[in-house]
């Protein structure tokens, strides 16, 4: 599930810093500027829309937090620093319910990902929809590494997964999601009171066409690993001129998987749609 942060700071980092605030604008918003108040102490006060403006009233409340920049973009932002942002998700803490904390950690909703609690991290749910942007001298500016732990290989391909379901709806969820709702107009036929049936869980899709819908999602799934996974190894490769003969290999041997998945489910589609 956890692991060690690693050296270089990247997607699916979770951080922890009392300087971390899930901030969010409300139409009480304004502009702040500084002054010295009677006993010389330092105050604010509302001021003029400015686009230099460094402060602004707003709402929030600390938080963990995950990282969801990307770890090209990171890279870019650390070395480059200035005005940049990286993203990150607040994290809700778990309820105190046990009952109600079962709940939140099985859930299928998009705009959640759920996170086990885990040693010294109590867990909680990334939530997708409080998103906030972090300067990155508040990442690396005091020399002190406010990371917590990072997500491992397989708990940070499931969390892109749902964030590209809730950011995009693209990916092996939706494609998922989506292709359950094709098993269940062939099952429908037509019949608009089976569907409402089919859609309230109150009837099942036949098999034949879970069938179907399967083999859909297999095909898209490969064709997203592709697109991300693949491809990326062959950006890496690019960088330091690697020799391309591994890349390509990887390459051509998913596009093959691609095209005989694609051509299953073709097949199982245009059989499904005969009967």
């Amino acid at each position: 599930m956890y692991e060690e942060p690693g050296a270089d700071i990247g997607f699916g980092d979770i951080f922890r810093a009392e300087w971390f605030f899930d901030a969010y604008i409300r139409r009480d918003a304004v502009p702040l500027a500084a002054f010295t108040a009677k006993g010389g102490m330092r105050a604010w006060r509302q001021a003029a829309p400015s686009h230099e403006r460094d402060y602004l009233f707003a709402h929030g409340q600390q938080r963990e937090a995950v990282l969801l920049s990307d770890d090209c973009e990171v890279e870019t932002i650390m070395r480059r620093g200035g005005r940049r942002r990286l993203i990150f998700a607040a994290i809700e803490r778990l309820p105190v319910s046990e009952t109600q904390a079962e709940e939140a950690l099985a859930t299928r909703a998009f705009r959640r990902f759920p996170l086990p609690p885990y040693e010294t991290f109590v867990g909680g749910t990334v939530e997708f929809q409080q998103l906030f942007g972090v300067a990155p001298d508040a990442i690396s500016g005091n020399g002190k590494d406010p990371r917590l732990l990072r997500l491992d290989a397989d708990m940070r391909l499931h969390c892109e997964m749902r964030w590209n379901a809730y950011a995009t709806r693209r990916g092996p969820l939706t494609h998922i999601d989506n292709a359950e709702k094709l098993a269940r107009l062939l099952t429908a036929d037509g019949d608009s009171a089976r569907l409402e049936r089919l859609k309230a869980g109150e009837d099942d899709a036949d098999a034949s066409h879970l069938d179907v819908a399967k083999a859909i999602a297999d095909a898209l799934g490969t064709a997203w690993e592709i697109e991300g996974a693949t491809l990326n190894d062959v950006a890496e490769a690019y960088e330091p001129s690697d020799p391309p003969e591994e890349a390509m290999r990887r390459t051509s041997e998913q596009l093959q998987q691609l095209a005989a998945r694609a051509q299953r489910a073709a097949a199982l589609l245009g059989a499904a749609h005969k009967h």
